[in-house]
């Protein structure tokens, strides 16, 4: 007894099998993880050193360099990029794919850990990051509030952060903007020379008095006692009395040579939400979780911040995982459609309503059986695997609609009763739907196979395809053949109505007119065979012809329902200069997009490319139908990301900057080209100065020593922390006053 047969025979059984499968699907649909794309480990580990304030050139040959020496050896390594910015390197290493990041990023570890006293002692250790595509934040929010910005800063710190943080599948939370509260100390230069102070002494008093320190253990009988000596300050007033250095026993105390401002810290970093001035917090989740469920419980989380802290309002500006919801909804529907579609022209081929019922029936069952063996096989619900999916919805019908087929033919042409033409139909063709289906397997096969991304892509693909084939022929073979039987067992004038007939009897004409024409052509084709050749083969070459006019892209292009506009100014431009240029290109994208639903704004001078001064506008959008004019906004943004890197490589930069110019102008001429970047810009300017270490070394100085003092007085410098009644620990910042407007000369005298 072959399976059709068996479920045939006991179709109770074969419901009940069903409907477990049913159930199963659907508990495995409601826990399948929703993401846009599958989750894609990019062979690649970068390694970021901060290093003060140092200049580039400096971070390249002290940090870069010895870096890149270290991690040379590792084996798999297929490139090695490094890019150093004022006080910052950055060096990525990509390996070879299908390398174990894992044990790759304890390679990298291992190598640094040998060279980490090489490195100059002002810089941080090395941090070593795996490359991840997922995560970048599916949640920005901005946060307004009437609140005073360091107010504002410390309450979304002490009280908001947290309570996201602990949302399940919360990775970290960035939050930009704002002032934070800061003890500044600015040294008077007047001051500090006639009482013949030095800046780095001031420095490290303030930093020696501010200490908590243990003072080791007394004995008392059987009891030992800790002895601590706190010594750290609670008061600006303290501060303002702590005694700095003594002439003749007299003390001078900090407040005659300084003055102390609790305030805020140097403003670097300007964030506007919706045009007003605030903060921005970016929602990252953890790695493999479930975008979309991550998404919708942090939105709960923020939607009780909201309710707690009336103060305060948390505004979406960015939501991923409407858009991962959106475009799988419209593949789900397309799907839908596509499925009734085909259920119309199986009815209008067939005309038999009993029989189209069967399919109707195998179809979602296929399908929810598929969702199962996803779940099981650890995919995840995302566009590719719903492509899978559509694409072997076709594939899922042909198995059913050919056993269906071949049981109506076996049960009208041979007067067969229902059972029987159930079992002998499906016995006739159960050889030819598997070859076709194990065919169809094999094709696919190669692309298990594929290296690099498009492997990692489309393998969940084949996957799919794979899996809703596999169902679709267990479905064939039993669930169909069963169907038929009790269908075809119901007394046809039950079925089908006086409207049903008179649908038949004019599909019957129309079947007729078709199959005449078809035979007509068939039979013109066989009588010339030589012109059906040339027709067909001049329709190849035609077809062939086209293919070099289709254009090619790894991914479409999709609408996310987002804008960024990013602008780069040359390095050194001031803060103010740098807003009042974004305000502009916010005043012409805002009349550019009308339906502009929010945005958030983020600029700053420190860090980045280059070091270069950078503003980013991300605006969000209304579904496309409700867009108006988005031409114009098109023409004003330019291009989308980068399509074309050229690499040019040498020793002399000089040499290098001018190539690399000439090669940009030749780009620019090129049709099509929107932009054009080079990698390598200016920094910000630069005056050295050149120390005589001789006399340095007469007065008891090093090279380092005149370097820190010259950073404290222009940077300031970190003396420990203060702490107030209420706990809050506040950086305490010792800088020379007015330092950034003196000259080199005079900032020499002061220091």
């Amino acid at each position: 007894m072959n399976v059709s047969a068996f479920t045939t025979s006991r179709p109770v059984f074969t419901i009940m099998v069903t409907l477990i499968i049913i159930l199963i699907g659907v508990v495995s649909l409601t826990r399948l993880p929703i993401d846009l794309l599958p989750e894609i480990t990019y062979p690649v580990i970068s390694i970021n050193t901060s290093y003060g304030n140092a200049a580039p050139e400096e971070v390249e040959n002290l940090v870069t360099e010895v870096i890149e020496g270290s991690i040379s050896v590792i084996q798999g390594i297929e490139e090695v990029t490094s890019e150093s910015t004022e006080g910052n390197s950055r060096v990525r290493v990509a390996f070879t794919w299908g390398t174990n990041l894992d044990a790759a990023s304890n390679d990298v570890r291992d190598r640094l850990d040998r060279v980490i006293n090489n490195l100059p002692e002002e810089a941080d250790r090395p941090q070593i990051r795996k490359f991840d595509p997922n995560s970048a934040p599916i949640l920005i929010y901005g946060a307004a509030s009437d609140l005073d910005p360091i107010e504002l800063r410390r309450l979304l710190d002490d009280q908001v952060s947290y309570r996201i943080e602990q949302v399940s599948g919360v990775a970290s939370l960035d939050v930009w903007g704002g002032q934070e509260r800061e003890i500044q100390i600015l040294i008077d230069p007047d001051r500090l020379r006639a009482l013949q102070l030095s800046l780095d002494a001031v420095r490290a008093a303030i930093r020696d008095a501010n200490i908590s320190l243990p003072a080791g253990t007394l004995e008392a009988g059987n009891t030992k006692m800790r002895l601590r000596t706190p010594g750290e300050l609670t008061s600006i007033e303290q501060l303002q009395d702590l005694v700095v250095d003594r002439r003749s026993g007299v003390p001078i105390y900090l407040k005659q040579v300084a003055s102390i401002n609790d305030t805020h810290s140097e403003i670097t970093r300007i964030v506007r939400i919706n045009g007003k001035p605030g903060v921005r917090l970016a929602v990252r989740k953890q790695s493999g979780t479930n975008t979309v469920e991550v998404a919708r419980k942090a939105k709960e989380v923020i939607a009780q911040i909201n309710s707690d802290f009336p103060q305060i309002q948390l505004v979406p500006i960015i939501d991923t995982s409407e858009y991962i919801e959106r475009s799988l909804a419209n593949v789900g529907r397309t799907m839908m459609f596509g499925g009734l579609l085909a259920t119309s022209v199986l009815l209008a081929f067939l005309l038999n309503l009993r029989a189209t019922l069967v399919v109707i029936t195998a179809i979602p069952v296929a399908v929810i059986s598929t969702f199962a063996m996803m779940y099981f096989g650890n995919l995840t619900l995302n566009l590719m695997t719903l492509g899978g999916l559509a694409l072997g919805l076709g594939m899922m019908i042909d198995n059913s609609i050919v056993v269906l087929e071949n049981i109506l033919r076996r049960y009208q042409s041979y007067n067969e009763s229902p059972r029987d033409a159930a079992v002998n139909g499906s016995r006739e063709v159960t050889g030819a739907i598997v070859a076709s289906t194990c065919t169809t397997l094999v094709i696919f096969v190669p692309m298990l196979f594929a290296q690099e991304i498009s492997g990692l892509l489309f393998r969940q693909l084949v996957y799919v395809v794979a899996f809703s084939l596999m169902c679709s022929l267990f479905v064939a073979l039993t669930l169909v053949p069963m169907l038929t039987r009790l269908f075809l067992a119901i007394r046809k004038e039950r079925m089908v109505g006086g409207l049903m007939k008179h649908v038949t009897a004019s599909f019957t004409g129309a079947h007729e007119k078709l199959y005449e024409g078809y035979a007509k052509i068939l039979h013109a084709g066989l009588q010339n065979p030589y012109t059906s050749v040339i027709i067909v083969l001049a329709m190849l070459g035609l077809t062939l012809a086209a293919i070099p006019k289709i254009g090619t892209e790894f991914m479409p292009a999709s609408d996310e329902g987002e804008v960024r506009v990013g602008l780069v100014m040359a390095g050194g431009t001031r803060l103010e200069l740098l807003d009042e240029t974004v305000m502009q290109v916010e005043r012409i994208v805002k009349e550019s997009v009308p339906e502009m639903q929010a945005s958030v704004v983020d600029m700053g001078t420190s860090g980045g490319r280059g070091n270069s001064a950078s503003g980013r506008i991300r605006i969000s959008l209304p579904p496309v139908l409700e867009r108006e004019g988005l031409f114009l906004l098109s023409r004003l943004l330019g291009g989308g990301e980068d399509n074309l890197e050229i690499e040019i490589h040498g020793y002399d930069l000089e040499i290098l900057d001018m190539l690399a110019k000439s090669v940009e102008e030749q780009i620019k001429d090129v049709s099509g080209v929107t932009d054009t970047r080079r990698g390598r810009r200016e920094g910000v300017p630069q005056k050295l100065l050149e120390i005589d270490r001789d006399r340095a070394a007469d007065l008891g100085l090093s090279v380092a020593q005149i370097a820190r003092t010259l950073e404290t007085a222009l940077s300031g410098t970190n003396a420990g922390q203060f702490r107030d009644g209420s706990g809050e620990e506040i950086d305490i910042i010792v800088k020379l006053k007015d330092a950034e407007l003196l000259s080199v000369e005079e900032l020499l005298a002061n220091t």
